[in-house]
């Protein structure tokens, strides 16, 4: 399975591309700030990893990349933070 990361993926375009992932079969690690958005999102986006964390704090970011944990077949990147 493919892997794909979206920040701010929450709400909006962001959650958009995350759903439009999942349906295409890609592990979706959905990044954003908003813990009761993200919460939502995950609970109704199949094959997703809610990741809490701000785009502006590195530890953070390498704090949720460890909880997605090892990217096979990493595919992509997609910022919408």
């Amino acid at each position: 399975m493919k892997s794909l990361i979206v920040t701010g993926g929450a709400n909006g375009l962001g959650r958009s591309i995350a759903q439009s992932a999942s349906d295409a079969g890609y592990r979706v690690g959905i990044i954003d700030v908003n813990i009761d958005a993200l919460e939502d999102a995950a609970s109704s986006i199949q094959n997703t990893v809610p990741l809490i964390a701000s785009v502006t704090s590195s530890d953070e970011i390498a704090a949720a990349l460890d909880k997605f944990g090892t990217i096979p077949d990493f595919w992509g990147l997609i910022t919408r933070a």
